[in-house]
């Protein structure tokens, strides 16, 4: 017995041996690879770095540059712009200057703005519609790659789409794997690329068909809306679909380049930075939401419960600096979502509730009747339009003739209820955007980028957010206002 005793605790101490041997390694490994990954800041993996970046004009493209220049040390921002006949390059680059969102970097960071270079190209042109000259500085001086640049608008042909979507990706990826010290690709998509599930994982998903069998179809059946719509294999929009055949082509094309996907969900106004309260872009999410609280709109279909993925644009801009500094040196490709579905969701029915009581607050002398009704089916959405948006339109154009002067209601409710119930796809469904990668980065980044480059979207207070939603909203409306009485 006694010896038996001594066998089964030395066998005990063996194993407790082995467990503790094992869980040190694993230990030990984990602390190799959090240090691989994450071995120094943020802002230290883009100091002295030139970047290249398309689409630098747009919503998300304005705050990635002000991001950059005011929380990192870059060398320049090469940044693609194209001309027209109205507006040079400079010209264009000043205006964009004069946006809002530059604001602090004019107040504490004035000279930052010099590290911009203005490079005069084109995404739907061959080779970017860039010089040899310019093309050879960003393939000698260039280490990061950020493509912003795409048509946004869901109802692009679909050859136009394509065009910008996809080729326009197509040629991104060609010149990065010229640049010789390529050290990052960042490519901006859409987390609804992939509608038929209903939860998205972080991942590139197979795509039913090749490119080359859409092309083919084009110039077989030529703008034939109805059979143009086939082509999209259940994609509801031609920007969804060209974004997700963009995907698929980086998948299989990224080489060894070090590549990340970004997929934002509805980009909303901004939370905290560059400052409270921005946006200057009047997305269909926001137009919905503006048409409800002043009574354009009171009807939308869909389910009340229905989550409703925003996600505010400093938040994107974070996350995508966060994730491209934090990448594996590898030839691997990431892909992360970036949304709120899974983290701090809110719904369909209190999207409207929280706008709207904003939009009360700021006008209480205001008339309107903000209420926007929530129903399932198609014909209760037609009544109820028909009885509090379509008999209103006529009652007041015809008060206006009354006046003598010219009516509009009526001409404006059809073309705002032929959008709505358009687009109506991303009221009546519901997704989860799976944010496992974001939430394993934000774990693993240091406490001092924590605070330089805020991501953990917990901290959104839905109501109170909304709140400052509608105010960006309302400074957008306003300022556009005094642009168009300021022009000739």
């Amino acid at each position: 017995m006694y010896l038996t005793n001594i066998f089964v605790r030395r066998c005990l101490k063996k194993t407790i041996l082995e467990r503790y041997q094992r869980h040190k390694n694993a230990v030990t490994v984990f602390k190799i690879t959090s240090n691989k990954y994450y071995h120094q800041n943020v802002a230290d993996f883009y100091a002295g770095k030139s970047i290249f970046i398309t689409g630098g004009t747009g919503y998300l493209g304005k705050a990635f540059i002000e991001k950059l220049l005011y929380s990192t040390d870059v060398e320049k921002i090469y940044m693609l712009i194209r001309e027209t006949q109205q507006l040079t390059a400079l010209v264009r680059l000043s205006d964009m200057l004069e946006n809002p969102v530059f604001t602090r970097i004019k107040k504490e960071k004035p000279k930052a703005l010099e590290k911009i270079v203005p490079i005069l190209g084109d995404i739907e042109k061959p080779n970017l519609g860039m010089t040899s000259t310019d093309e050879k500085t960003l393939i000698d001086k260039v280490s990061i790659v950020i493509h912003s640049a795409a048509t946004t608008k869901f109802n692009e042909p679909l050859l136009k789409a394509l065009q910008i979507n996809y080729e326009g990706t197509r040629k991104v990826l060609s010149l990065c794997k010229k640049i010789k010290n390529v050290q990052a690709y960042i490519h901006i998509s859409t987390a609804y690329t992939n509608t038929d599930k209903n939860v998205i994982e972080e991942r590139v998903y197979p795509m039913p068909v090749d490119v080359s069998y859409i092309y083919n179809e084009l110039a077989r059946i030529g703008n034939n809306k109805d059979k143009i719509s086939t082509l999209l294999y259940g994609k509801p929009t031609t920007y969804t679909f060209t974004k997700a055949l963009a995907e698929s082509l980086i998948a299989t094309e990224h080489e060894n380049i070090p590549t990340v996907i970004i997929r934002p969900t509805m980009v909303a106004s901004s939370f905290n930075e560059p400052l409270k309260n921005w946006t200057d872009n009047m997305s269909f999410h926001t137009t919905i939401l503006l048409s409800g609280a002043t009574g354009l709109n009171r009807v939308i279909r869909g389910k009340s419960s229905n989550i409703v993925d925003f996600v505010p644009i400093d938040y994107v801009t974070n996350f995508t600096l966060v994730a491209a500094a934090t990448l594996p040196r590898s030839s691997k490709l990431a892909v992360y979502n970036c949304g709120t579905s899974s983290i701090n969701p809110i719904h369909l029915d209190e999207i409207f509730k929280y706008f709207n009581k904003a939009n009360i607050k700021f006008n209480s002398n205001d008339s309107r009747f903000p209420k926007v009704f929530i129903v399932e089916s198609e014909l209760a959405r037609d009544i109820l339009t028909f009885i509090t948006q379509i008999i209103p339109a006529y009652v007041f154009d015809t008060l206006l003739k009354i006046k003598g002067k010219q009516t509009r209601y009526v001409k404006l409710q059809r073309k705002f209820i032929y959008a709505r119930n358009k687009y109506e796809y991303f009221n009546r469904y519901s997704w989860i955007f799976k944010t496992d990668k974001l939430l394993d980065i934000y774990k693993n980044i240091s406490e001092q980028d924590r605070r330089e480059f805020p991501l953990n979207l917990s901290d959104i207070i839905w109501p109170e957010y909304m709140m400052t939603y509608a105010k960006a909203v309302q400074e957008l409306l306003l300022t556009q206002k005094k642009d168009n009485k300021t022009m000739p």
